[in-house]
């Protein structure tokens, strides 16, 4: 959809197009606002710590060439989303609208950008997290066809020592980290495990000479996905990641997996927020304690 121009809803033309490095700034500076706003609202902590957070995120996602950042101006950026196409799933998030031009629509134009766009290069499901207090990104996303199909616990996991072994993946385990991902989790994850092993922040889990769990991340604050052999190994092996960093990890958790909330509030994990992971398209839930990520 670059270039594309519509009428909007004043004197100027609205104009759709891509997210430039250029853009990052500004994409970062109304992304921060937007998120704080919302949950400020609603008393829960906001999404970036910071607006250089905000930014640096902005940064790294126009930076990802399987991402497409998508742009609404209006006499100013006004708006932005992104689409993950790294893999088979494709993912949304984060959208943001400026504080000035919330109630125009603006949200509905991103997320058809981004819809339009996943069909375009065949993608069949496509996923997002939504938080549980913004009741309307709810509706917006119901309306384009969105279904919730998982009610998440985003949680954050003390540090603990682990009985198990715990070490950081390295390159040979990558391809049996991805067959074991497709199968525990039911899709393929392999360009965003590959992605992720760049930043050297994913580790594993071991039984004897076996993986039994495996969490991904981009940095040691977020246990971004993953998947294990059962509840317990999975909240070990978030734990271990909390370890290294010194402080608790967040993690998002689906709540109808039997026992996975029980077993993080028994290590000592408390509830930050509740999300939604909605999806377009064909969904199966899958069959191993896993972690969701802000696309899926």
């Amino acid at each position: 959809m670059d270039g594309d121009t519509r009428a909007g809803d004043s004197s100027s033309v609205i104009q759709v197009d891509r997210v430039s490095a250029q853009d990052c700034d500004e994409a970062g500076r109304l992304a921060f606002e937007a998120f704080k706003d919302i949950a400020d609202r609603h008393g829960f902590p906001p999404e970036f710590k910071s607006i250089h957070e905000a930014r640096a995120s902005a940064r790294w996602l126009t930076s990802q060439e399987p991402v497409l950042g998508f742009a609404v101006r209006r006499r100013a950026l006004e708006g932005v989303a992104y689409l993950s196409m790294i893999d088979e799933v494709a993912g949304i998030g984060p959208v943001a609208v400026d504080l000035s031009a919330q109630g125009q629509g603006t949200g509905r134009i991103l997320m058809q950008a981004c819809l339009d766009a996943a069909v375009k290069h065949g993608h069949t499901r496509v996923r997002l997290m939504q938080d549980a207090f913004n009741v309307g990104s709810l509706g917006l996303y119901a309306s384009l066809g969105f279904q919730v199909v998982e009610p998440l616990a985003i949680v954050a996991t003390p540090p603990a020592t682990a009985a198990l072994a715990i070490r950081e993946a390295d390159d040979e385990d990558l391809a049996e980290l991805c067959r074991l991902y497709r199968e525990r989790v039911g899709f393929d994850r392999s360009g965003e495990i590959h992605l992720a092993q760049r930043y050297r922040r994913s580790l594993l889990i071991e039984k004897g000479d076996q993986i039994a769990g495996f969490v991904a991340g981009y940095s040691l604050s977020k246990a971004e996905f993953g998947f294990a052999d059962d509840n317990e190994t999975l909240v070990t092996i978030v734990a271990g990641q909390a370890a290294l960093k010194g402080a608790p990890v967040q993690w998002m958790l689906p709540m109808r997996h039997d026992g996975l909330l029980n077993a993080a509030i028994r290590a000592g994990s408390t509830v930050v927020k509740m999300g939604n992971l909605m999806a377009f398209g064909p969904y199966e839930a899958p069959s191993a304690p896993h972690i969701v990520s802000f696309w899926y």
